[in-house]
């Protein structure tokens, strides 16, 4: 399922993990550059990443940069997986 709004011109497609306008398809969900680039980074580093909060964070364009976990967390709820991550998605 794309996640679109309306705007102008047509369809806008919406990031799934922070509500950013998103150009296409990365690991099998639409996201937007920043959060393909922080999964990427991210998503098969052995060390644990903490939430500074609560561990329940809202995570949106603005919030996106504040907890790693959290953002994370929200990659894989939204099947991001290191199943599906070998590195060679563009």
């Amino acid at each position: 399922m794309i996640h679109e709004e309306g705007g102008v011109g047509g369809k806008v497609k919406i990031c799934r993990v922070c509500g950013d306008k998103a150009f296409s398809y990365n690991f099998n969900v639409i996201t937007c550059e920043s959060c393909k680039a922080f999964f990427r980074r991210n998503a098969n580093k052995e060390r644990e990443i903490r939430c500074p909060f609560s561990e329940q964070c809202e995570i949106n364009v603005v919030s996106r940069r504040f907890c790693q976990r959290c953002r994370l967390a929200k990659c894989f709820d939204y099947s991001i997986g290191r199943d599906i991550y070998t590195g060679d998605s563009p």
